[in-house]
């Protein structure tokens, strides 16, 4: 645990955490709930569940986010703004940044957390203001998701979506087209070079 979050707060200072800035990561608004996510998540795997879930629910009450301690997140985690935050996906990789407002889940409304029903995460994803990833998708790395948009299909690596339902915008430095273009978002990056 102290290895990921020491890689959070490093992300999240710019640099390696001073004792100061390490006991502040605990208590301090913008930071509290990715501390509290990270412990529950501890908790809950070694066998503590009742205080992870103590601090999930803490993190609902205090911040008005929900991170379900289930999830798998690797370090450089950031939350810009928790209010109104629902994470419950699968797993997602390195340098995850999340805005205000996102939601991410299953697409139905099952009560028991099934990892085969929820989206996985690349590396170096972003994740802007009220955007919503729901469903049995991939998001590759290196990706951005704009505000207000809805993402119901897979996103291929390196690239730009927007939109509902989200679509592929711009092209980031190694974007690949898909194999199988018709399980990803409609790539309209192409007729927007052209207008």
């Amino acid at each position: 645990m102290f290895d990921i979050i020491s890689g959070d707060m490093e992300r999240y200072y710019g640099h390696k955490a001073s004792p100061l800035e390490f006991m502040t990561f605990f208590v301090h608004p913008r930071t509290q709930a990715m501390a509290f996510f990270r412990m529950s998540q501890w908790c809950v795997r070694h066998g503590l569940k009742p205080f992870g879930m103590i601090l999930e629910t803490l993190n609902i009450i205090l911040w008005g986010c929900e991170l379900s301690p289930k999830m798998e997140i690797g370090k450089g985690f950031i939350l810009k703004h928790t209010l109104s935050v629902g994470l419950g996906f699968s797993k997602a990789g390195e340098n995850l940044t999340v805005y205000m407002g996102v939601s991410v889940g299953s697409a139905q409304g099952e009560t028991e957390y099934s990892e085969t029903s929820r989206p996985r995460l690349g590396n170096d994803v972003t994740i802007y203001d009220s955007a919503k990833i729901f469903g049995d998708v991939t998001i590759g790395d290196n990706v951005i998701i704009g505000t207000n948009s809805v993402v119901m299909k897979s996103v291929p690596s390196n690239c730009a979506v927007a939109g509902s339902p989200a679509r592929i915008i711009r092209h980031l430095p190694g974007y690949v087209p898909p194999e199988n273009p018709e399980v990803y978002c409609k790539d309209v990056s192409k007729i927007n070079e052209q207008l």
